[in-house]
């Protein structure tokens, strides 16, 4: 999957592996994680939820995407539509709007921007 797109300040495109760095320090933030059921508390816990990711582009065609500031090439969180398949909430089968930003970047306007893409 190499769809990519960019808005004013951001760009977005799917996760590699060698995101794992900054993706662990975001989610070691126990602001950040705080009501995640499962939070990544190791950078092989992280490695393999960037995979799980990577594995539902190829299988559904759509997953979280990584949001990346432009003006400093930083990654600052992920966005994006997921495929449900199994039941949550009594529903299955859906679509879910996700996201996640390291604090410092919260308040700045960042994920109604990359929703909108």
């Amino acid at each position: 999957m190499n769809l990519v797109f960019e808005t004013d300040r951001l760009l977005l495109r799917p996760l590699e592996v060698t995101d794992a760095d900054d993706f662990f320090e975001m989610n070691n933030n126990p602001n950040v994680n705080r009501y995640l059921r499962n939070p990544l508390l190791t950078i092989t816990d992280t490695k393999k939820y960037i995979d799980k990711i990577r594995n539902e582009y190829a299988k559904n065609g759509i997953g979280r995407y990584a949001v990346v500031l432009k003006e400093n090439n930083r990654l600052i969180g992920f966005s994006g539509l997921k495929f449900r398949d199994k039941e949550e909430n009594n529903h299955s089968n859906f679509y879910d709007l996700g996201y996640r930003f390291s604090e410092d970047y919260w308040r700045k306007g960042y994920a109604k921007e990359a929703a909108l893409f």
